[in-house]
């Protein structure tokens, strides 16, 4: 059981089966729950988008001459 959701439950998602064979063998390799597998790609997608975003926002600002 994934600390600190024990008491939540659980919902499905579809997605195609090899895709969920793919998934399910990264999660192997991970030693991690499906959950906490998408909880930990989540968390890098959100913190490289907003790197992306602050650079692009920032390259922005300079090309007006904000910076």
């Amino acid at each position: 059981m994934d600390k600190g959701y024990e008491k939540e439950r659980f919902d499905s998602l579809s997605i195609k089966t090899s895709v969920a064979k793919k998934f399910n063998g990264f999660c192997r390799k991970m030693s991690l729950s499906k959950s906490m597998t998408l909880l930990v790609m989540i968390a890098f997608f959100e913190e490289k988008w907003n790197f992306t975003t602050r650079i692009h926002r920032s390259k922005n600002a300079d090309a007006r001459g904000f910076n």
